[in-house]
């Protein structure tokens, strides 16, 4: 939880640090130093493991599993529900009679 947090604190430092400044570049590379590159293809292969179209059940589950990471960092974190009207090609239909 730590290590997230402080990642988040320095990647807001490292977006209000001057461009190009010796400080922002160091700020930057211990950002760099706390990225998990093993950790991040871990969670890509979760998320990319089924197609994600709007209402699938893979899709929900990613929203989910991206919500609990949020909250494990510390975050107030919610997902929220919208209804919306999607329309959805017929391949039946789109052929010339």
């Amino acid at each position: 939880m730590a290590r997230g947090i402080s990642a988040g604190c320095v990647f807001v430092a490292v977006l209000l640090s001057s461009g190009g400044s010796s400080a922002g570049i160091d700020l930057e590379r211990r950002f760099d130093a706390l990225i998990d590159t093993s950790e991040m293809g871990g969670w890509m292969k979760v998320m990319a493991a089924e197609p994600n179209h709007v209402g699938s059940a893979h899709n929900k589950a990613n929203a989910e599993m991206v919500l609990q990471q949020f909250k494990s960092w510390g975050w107030d974190a919610h997902i929220e529900t919208f209804d919306v009207v999607l329309s959805f090609s017929d391949p039946c239909r789109s052929k010339p009679p």
